[in-house]
């Protein structure tokens, strides 16, 4: 049997754990089924009509009630709004 032998910083798994994916509740499983349950049938419909670019699919989540954020380039955070 060998032994695995990690190359790295020591703290490396604790500075890296946020990107590891943890378990989700039961309902944050309901909360996000239902959110893809809402948004499907959305991105379906666009995608049947072959658009696809990201102005479209923009427009579309808008109309859904998301609302659009961007970063810039100092961090700071802004919404740009919803419909």
């Amino acid at each position: 049997m060998q032994t695995r032998t990690v190359d790295g910083a020591p703290h490396n798994g604790d500075n890296n754990a946020y990107r590891r994916s943890g378990e989700m509740s039961p309902a944050s499983a309901r909360d996000a089924q239902k959110e893809a349950d809402r948004i499907e049938p959305v991105l379906k419909r666009l995608w049947g009509q072959r658009k696809w670019d990201p102005k479209s699919v923009r427009a579309a989540l808008l109309e859904l009630g998301y609302e659009e954020e961007r970063t810039g380039p100092k961090g700071e955070r802004r919404i740009l709004g919803s419909r």
